[in-house]
């Protein structure tokens, strides 16, 4: 019997990948939606206002992100993850990054909905969370749809090198 082991990942069922990709850029293209209606608001209040009337309209928009992009993490957890794992050492180096971005992202969100509820910040202080909320992810969604696209079937992503 050989016993000798290889570090060539398994291959990646391509209904299985494509099917993840398909689903995480559908939930990008919703979040980006929730994330222009959240910057719509802000963007709403003119400057040297107080801008408490949009605040309280601020709160249902970003209670929904929080809830919808928690269900978008929990699906990249149980599906990307798993297929980030069979490419190899880089793909263990990505799921690694990943975990570690949605428990920062994870973070933010909650210390955002507390502030927000609790009014634990000046108006302008809770606009300017809101508005570095809005681009931040927008700037880590964007280099994730980047990196999907590096994945492939084979079980490799493309770029790594092995030596």
């Amino acid at each position: 019997m050989n016993t000798a082991t290889t570090n060539t990942p398994a291959p990646v069922p391509p209904s299985a990948l494509d099917e993840v990709k398909e689903h995480i850029l559908s939930d990008h293209r919703e979040i980006r939606a929730m994330l222009d209606e959240v910057a719509a608001i802000v963007a709403s209040v003119p400057p040297g206002e107080d801008g408490s009337a949009a605040l309280r309209r601020l709160s249902e928009p970003v209670w929904k992100l929080t809830l919808f992009f928690e269900e978008h993490m929990a699906f990249e957890e149980r599906h990307l993850l798993p297929l980030l794992l069979e490419t190899g050492d880089w793909g263990t180096i990505r799921a690694k990054r990943l975990k570690e971005e949605h428990h920062a992202q994870r973070s933010v969100l909650r210390t955002m909905v507390k502030e927000f509820d609790a009014r634990a910040k000046s108006n302008d202080k809770l606009f300017d969370d809101a508005r570095w909320l809005v681009e931040s992810f927008r700037k880590d969604m964007t280099a994730e749809e980047n990196e999907l696209e590096t994945i492939r079937d084979d079980g490799f992503v493309a770029g790594q090198c092995t030596g």
